[in-house]
Formats: C-alpha cells, structure tokens, sequence
C-alpha cells in the first residue's frame, strides 16, 4: 500500500502554484487488519501576493479501512 502511494506521488509535476505533495505519515496494520492513515502534504505558492504569506502548506489526513481478503501467512 505504501509502495502504490510512493508511486502515484511519483508522477506529481511541480508547477508555478503547487511546489510539492510528499507523505508526511503513513499507518498501515499489521496482517491487512483494521485501518490504513496517510498524511499528505502539499505546499502552495499563493498566485497574487498577501502581505505576511507567500505560501501555503496544507495538510490532509484520511483514513480506510482495509477490505479485500486475508493476507495469507
């Protein structure tokens, strides 16, 4: 699951209004029970100029249950 969203990240192309997206935490269970947490962060130039900001840094957090079938041992 790590690897997949390591991978999707990987096709992010900065531009002149988003400068990054990187994984700040991930959380998935051992043996594929319960839930799976990621934590993104995505910084933002802002397009017109606001006295005291250049930028921002967004954070979102989502967490999903793991559904499927067993992981086999």
């Amino acid at each position: 699951a790590h690897d997949a969203a390591v991978l999707t990240l990987k096709t992010f192309q900065a531009s002149t209004l988003v400068k990054s997206i990187k994984i700040n935490d991930f959380d998935y269970p051992a043996g594929g029970n319960g839930s799976v947490s990621l934590t993104t962060v995505m910084e933002v130039k802002l397009p017109v100029p606001f006295p005291g900001f250049s930028g921002y840094t967004f954070t979102a957090k989502d967490v999903e249950p793991v559904v499927g079938t067993t992981v086999p041992d």
